[in-house]
């Protein structure tokens, strides 16, 4: 058996999330030699059940075994069942709590590279609506710059507890990886126990209460970022008030410099502040 072969298989599961649960059977696969051989592996996790079947094939030319690829499969008592292949690309590919999020539905930000060679970041998810020839889902790519999903500006709309910094980034990165993630919200002074989720295709982030039911979009305004001093209704007033100001402004050094103005030019002024209050009420009922 190659001794660094096994290493380096060790640490490819390793790094695609399945720890060392599967590394005596690993071993015994490669002592077996074998031109390929599988490994299974099967527990609970979350709200579901996951299968998962790892592919190994030696080298024609030597001894040296790679891990190609592996199948997973998500249950759920809800009666949601789905399956998808998964390759592995030089130790790289799809984690396996990242296939576990693409087959509950979310969406995972993975570096790619395209036919250029070229690296770039993209959102994928699993289209459960169109089966690929393989009789697997296709996968789209949602990319960040181009399709106008920015996870840290939506984030900035939420109305989350402060957090330290390192938290923040963990918090970031646990989304990046489609996890659905628990955070505190602030209302009223209270901080709320919430979920919530990255969703790139239509560009906002789901928010879900402790049942695991999603708000509604007027459920969810109500847990947005507010600033008094900065809504559009103030901003409008403010607007209106330095406009009269400075209509009031130029009555008044009109009629300074000229006498001839009769007196009820003087009335009208009096009653204009009074009419910029009728217009206020009006704006708050809109």
């Amino acid at each position: 058996m190659n001794e660094k072969n096994l290493k380096y298989l060790k640490d490819n599961l390793k790094y695609m999330g399945f720890g060392e649960k599967l590394n005596e059977d690993l071993e015994n696969g490669l002592k077996e030699g074998k031109p390929e051989f599988d490994l299974q592996l099967r527990e609970k996790m979350f709200q579901g059940n996951m299968e998962v079947n790892l592919h190994f094939r030696q080298s024609p030319s030597s001894d040296v075994y790679f891990f190609n690829s592996y199948e997973a499969r998500l249950t759920k008592d809800n009666g949601h069942d789905i399956s998808q292949s998964f390759y592995v690309n030089n130790g790289k590919g799809v984690t396996y709590k990242e296939a576990y999020n693409l087959l509950d539905g979310r969406s995972v930000l993975k570096e790619m590279t395209n036919k250029e060679g070229e690296k770039y970041s993209a959102w994928i998810k699993l289209d459960f609506s169109r089966n690929a020839p393989n009789n697997h889902f296709e996968t789209r790519q949602f990319h960040g710059e181009k399709y106008g999903f920015n996870l840290s500006a939506e984030m900035n709309k939420l109305a989350i507890a402060t957090m330290p910094e390192d938290k923040e980034k963990q918090l970031m990165q646990s989304l990046q990886k489609g996890n659905r993630q628990a955070v505190n919200f602030i209302k009223d002074a209270k901080e709320i126990p919430m979920f919530i989720e990255a969703n790139p295709q239509f560009k906002v982030i789901n928010v879900y209460d402790t049942s695991g039911r999603q708000l509604s979009k007027f459920e969810k305004e109500q847990y947005l970022k507010t600033d008094p001093g900065n809504s559009q209704e103030q901003n409008v007033v403010k607007e209106e008030e330095q406009s009269l100001g400075k209509k009031e402004s130029g009555q008044a050094e009109k009629i300074t410099s000229d006498r001839t103005v009769k007196p009820a030019v003087k009335n009208i002024e009096a009653l204009l502040p009074q009419k910029e209050g009728r217009k206020r009420k009006g704006l708050k009922i809109i």
